[in-house]
Parts: structure tokens; sequence; C-alpha cells
């Protein structure tokens, strides 16, 4: 298993910091989430479904970064 990237961040609806962790291995690959204060969520799915979820985040900073009334 290979850690590709720590990310922290604040939670910009108030619930504290987090850090979200994504690791990766031959057929599988982690993301962990977890909240300072609300416990940690970790799955491992595989890439194919890695593939979709990135290109789900990357319709929702595209929807949620476009000028509100589009």
């Amino acid at each position: 298993m290979k850690e590709i990237a720590t990310l922290r961040f604040d939670d910009v609806e108030g619930q504290g910091t987090g850090v979200v962790i994504i690791r990766a291995a031959p057929g599988s690959i982690g993301l962990c989430v977890s909240l300072r204060e609300n416990g940690d969520v970790e799955c491992f799915v595989s890439s194919e479904l890695a593939g979709q979820l990135v290109e789900a985040l990357r319709a929702a900073a595209e929807y949620a970064g476009a000028p509100q009334g589009t």
C-alpha cells in the first residue's frame, strides 16, 4: 500500500478540521476522510470506481465554482 496524498482542510460548514488520505495498492484505491471531532471513514474501491469519483468531484467543483443561477 502506497500513500499518495494527505490533504488537510477546514470544513466550510463549521464542522472543524479534517484530513483526506488517499492510498493505493494494485487493484484498489483507499480513501480515508476524517474530521477531528467525528471520527474516520475509510473505504477501498476499484480503480474503475475511483475514476468515477474523480469525474464526479470535477463536476462538483465546476458546479460549486460557477456563478449563481447557472
